[in-house]
């Protein structure tokens, strides 16, 4: 009889810990508000957390088989597109180069609605500086941009009133200084 004995508690305890780390991962992805997505460099998502589901109405297999511009209002690819042209020369060139601002683009739900969705990029690369993948986080900005766009009209309304008036108006400060004539 023979036999070979291998001790394998290190790799017992490594699965373990790989194992405990993706259930945080999973419980930290399922529970953020925000969005967060992967595309490769061809711009095909393959990867989208719970909230982007929830969000858009689209399973990660819908989102596979959608190209982004059809995710995107025209207005917004077209945005999108004009920053890409400005940035990837310096993301290329720098490996610790960082888009470092805030996109606003207007998405396409499933259902037909469309949502405002204030985003960042950053870039996965691998150990010598070549990109994997583009890393994508936004935040649903849809109520506070119905909300300005609905205090601009106001605005309008009461500049319009002022300025239509037949009667002189003025308002002041308490100090009695004139804010608007």
């Amino acid at each position: 009889f023979r036999g070979i004995i291998r001790d394998i508690t290190e790799r017992k305890n490594t699965e373990e810990l790989l194992k405990q780390s993706e259930e945080k991962y999973r419980l930290l992805a399922e529970h953020v508000k925000d969005q967060v997505w992967l595309m490769d460099l061809d711009l095909n998502i393959t990867y989208i957390s719970p909230s982007v589901e929830k969000l858009m109405g689209y399973t990660l297999d819908e989102f596979k088989q959608i190209a982004v511009d059809k995710l995107l209002t025209t207005s917004s690819y077209q945005k999108a597109f004009d920053i890409c042209a400005v940035e990837m020369p310096n993301v290329m060139a720098d490996a610790d180069y960082a888009i470092d601002r805030l996109i606003e683009l207007e998405l396409i739900r499933k259902n037909g609605q469309t949502l405002c969705l204030e985003c960042a990029f950053n870039f996965i690369r691998d150990e010598k500086g070549n990109i994997l993948s583009i890393l994508g986080k936004g935040r649903d900005i849809t109520e506070r941009k119905q909300i300005e766009d609905s205090l601009r009209k106001s605005e309008e309304n009461f500049r319009h009133s002022f300025d239509d008036s037949p009667l002189g108006v003025r308002i002041a400060t308490a100090k009695g200084e004139t804010i608007y004539a």
